[in-house]
């Protein structure tokens, strides 16, 4: 018994914090207010020369980046009585193979969120509140370390070169209209959303943690 309950917690010490970072870091690249903070704050598009408001750009690349329907990614800027398009094919195939990648991740940040749960409710149903606590702890601080870790790597220039290259793969030159739009450092946007959604996530975890292993009957609990 004493195996199945440390092998049942290792394997939510991984299925946890991989489920917060994975969910995390695809809430904030889905989430049009990254992309507005990011705008307002650099005035990126001003930057760029595009006729288009922070919160209209905002809301049309956080929409593609959640879009099912695998329509082409496209803005458009007011020219007179014509609507001309911003972004060009670069950029559209750019996009297209971000969604597909944040859909992968989602799928597993899910499929470890499953597992999570049933390993939680599974524990809980067979008595292992002190395992349960234990795991909780080291999850948590599993989940800070990954946090640090990301600050730490996504501040590297190269290291984002390295996983773009990896993961999208598309060059863009500098007169693109999304490499115009987002190389003034929109990572560091990324990462303020991202670990804020993670940490109230985690929050979230360390109160469903304690609400369910807490000894019935009991006001205060150590």
């Amino acid at each position: 018994m004493q195996k199945t309950s440390i092998g049942l917690s290792l394997l939510s010490v991984i299925t946890i914090p991989l489920a917060i970072i994975l969910l995390s870091s695809n809430i904030a690249l889905r989430l049009p207010l990254t992309y507005q903070f990011y705008f307002t704050d650099k005035q990126a598009i001003t930057s760029a020369g595009y006729d288009v408001t922070e919160k209209e750009m905002s809301r049309e690349i956080a929409s593609s980046l959640s879009s099912v329907s695998g329509k082409n990614f496209q803005v458009y800027e007011k020219n007179g009585q014509y609507r001309d398009p911003i972004f060009g094919r670069a950029d559209q195939k750019v996009m297209r193979l971000a969604r597909t990648q944040l859909n992968r991740a989602l799928i597993l940040g899910l499929i470890a969120l499953l597992a999570s749960i049933i390993l939680f409710e599974f524990m809980l149903r067979n008595k292992m509140e002190e395992w349960l606590t234990a795991e909780g702890q080291w999850a948590s601080a599993a989940v800070c370390a990954l946090l640090v870790l990301q600050a730490i790597v996504v501040n590297i220039g190269g290291f984002r070169k390295w996983l773009y290259a990896h993961l999208i793969g598309v060059s863009l030159s500098k007169g693109d209209a999304l490499y115009m739009l987002m190389h003034l450092g929109f990572a560091k946007a990324y990462l303020i959303f991202a670990t804020v959604i993670a940490v109230i996530m985690l929050l979230i975890f360390v109160y469903i943690l304690v609400k369910r292993t807490k000894p019935k009957g009991m006001i205060f609990y150590q």
